[in-house]
């Protein structure tokens, strides 16, 4: 038996240094080639994080306006203090977890400024006084809730603006996509 592991020298049979090495720098370049990959797979994946996050969102948003028979009337970003009104988590609490307000891709604050990295279209989807329109603008009566917005991410977490999918957003119809 003692024969039969040793090699035709006379010597155990085994790897050498050498071979040692080779193996080593190949699993080397195996996992730097697949970096990038598995990086690009974790950011896909809090993408689709986000995404479901809105929908839970707007989710708790259909809840309240069916139980209150009422749009909101909410603030659109507290920490800028330009009133007194909840913010939009705090009307929704009730509906879902305060987790689902914060997109996995917001390195920016917004989440620890405003509780929510996800902005609300109070313009649609909010009840607004008149006066207190941003900019002077007037309230849309007619909306397609296919094509505009309730909830979206402050800023393009996703990738650049330029880039077609830099933010997610959940429209009135509960369709949720990148622009």
């Amino acid at each position: 038996m003692k024969k039969a592991m040793e090699s035709s020298r006379g010597g155990p049979s085994g790897f050498t240094l050498t071979e040692l090495i080779v193996v080593i720098g190949i699993i080397g370049v195996v996992l730097g080639l697949l970096t990038p990959v598995f990086s690009r797979i974790r950011k896909g994946a809090r993408t689709t994080q986000c995404q479901s996050n809105l929908r839970q969102v707007f989710q708790a948003y259909k809840m309240y306006t069916n139980d209150s028979h009422t749009k909101p009337m909410v603030t659109n970003r507290p920490s800028l203090g330009l009133n007194s009104l909840p913010s939009i988590v705090a009307v929704l609490e009730p509906y879902t977890d305060r987790r689902v307000f914060r997109c996995p891709l917001d390195d920016m604050g917004f989440y620890e400024a405003d509780e929510s990295s996800y902005e609300f279209n109070v313009t649609a989807y909010g009840k607004v006084a008149e006066d207190a329109l941003p900019f002077g603008g007037r309230r849309r009566r007619n909306m397609d809730p296919a094509n505009t917005a309730a909830f979206y991410d402050y800023e393009a977490f996703h990738g650049p603006k330029d880039s077609g999918h830099g933010k997610n957003a959940v429209f009135g119809d509960g369709h949720v996509e990148a622009f």
